[in-house]
């Protein structure tokens, strides 16, 4: 079968597109349509169609030798007058010496496709050195190259005894981007049969400032209305791409269970500013709570003592006061101020 073979390569000392006077060996006029100026080699390259299977002619009075058909699954070919190399394939100028004489020619080569990137990113610990405690959240995997909601809690009234103090829920948002993310905040409404009943906004995340690649951040969303246990929550997270230079992070150094507060216990302890900068107050630390199997049972944060900031390498104590309808048998503690804005 007739195959498109590159047959004529001529140097050409003119800059027109196309050959004015074609050179004998360049066949007919019906041939020149596949004339074609190349500006980067300063030719004119005169392609025809040939009934040949094995053979390139140049116009020189040589031949080029093709690649053997059983040579290579994705041997090199000639460009021909064809408009375009087939897939996987790239032009090139190739050079060719015979009988003295140099000749360049478009050859088609063959360019192995690249192996498919994965978009799942590197992952360090799902929980931040900063943090601290002994839970051991129950998250669902993330959804590689975004910010999603991997573990979600109960729906909570805010007050034991009060309804009309509202209710939270607590969330846990996993970062599986390709770099790290600050100011974490899910919001979204709550809904029965249909019917918005309630809407409702986070109140914080911690780590707050700097949550790497693969990290978790831990907070809640807070709604006004008193929730039926039955509300379906629609909720979604935003965020700023980088680290933050406002929302710096503490390291909690201790969280300790302790039989103070108001009933329900409390989580005491210190932390320290690591940032390398002063971390300005007030200090807010922060605490959720877990049941044995690692799923969330509630959240209560607090202050560093004297709502003073912390310079580098310096330690503050908080205590954290739970709520009596708050089991909390295993927990996590982060803690964060604020830099120079």
């Amino acid at each position: 079968m007739p195959i498109p073979l590159l047959s004529i390569v001529r140097k050409c000392c003119g800059s027109p597109p196309l050959l004015t006077h074609a050179p004998a060996s360049c066949g007919t006029n019906s041939d020149r349509k596949w004339c074609r100026w190349r500006t980067a080699l300063g030719a004119v390259i005169c392609q025809r169609t040939l009934k040949m299977t094995a053979v390139t002619t140049i116009a020189f009075g040589f031949v080029l030798p093709l690649a053997s058909a059983g040579a290579s699954n994705h041997r090199t070919y000639p460009l021909g007058s064809a408009t375009g190399c087939k897939a996987h394939y790239v032009e090139r100028i190739l050079t060719h010496k015979a009988k003295g004489k140099t000749v360049h020619y478009i050859a088609c080569v063959y360019v192995a496709p690249k192996a498919p990137t994965s978009n799942t990113v590197a992952k360090g610990p799902l929980i931040s050195a900063l943090m601290g405690g002994n839970g051991k959240p129950n998250v669902r995997p993330g959804n590689p190259g975004k910010v999603s909601i991997v573990l979600q809690g109960p729906i909570i009234a805010e007050g034991s005894n009060d309804p009309s103090a509202g209710s939270y829920v607590p969330v846990v948002v996993e970062n599986d981007t390709n770099g790290p993310i600050n100011d974490v905040d899910v919001s979204g409404p709550a809904s029965v049969s249909g019917t918005v009943v309630g809407s409702g906004d986070s109140q914080g995340f911690y780590p707050t400032g700097n949550i790497a690649p693969g990290q978790l951040t831990f907070g809640f969303v807070f709604f006004e209305a008193a929730l039926p246990a039955n509300a379906t929550l629609t909720l979604a997270p935003s965020y700023h791409p980088g680290r933050s230079s406002y929302f710096i992070d503490t390291k909690v150094l201790q969280a300790n269970p302790s039989s103070a507060g108001f009933g329900g216990g409390a989580i005491v302890g210190s932390v320290v500013n690591t940032s390398g900068a002063l971390v300005n107050g007030p200090i807010e630390t922060f605490a959720m709570c877990f049941d044995v199997n690692g799923n969330p049972t509630g959240t209560a944060d607090g202050f560093v003592a004297g709502n003073a900031g912390l310079a580098n390498e310096a330690t503050g104590s908080y205590e954290i006061d739970l709520q009596p309808n708050v089991s909390c048998p295993t927990y996590l503690v982060g803690s964060s101020g604020f830099g120079t804005q």
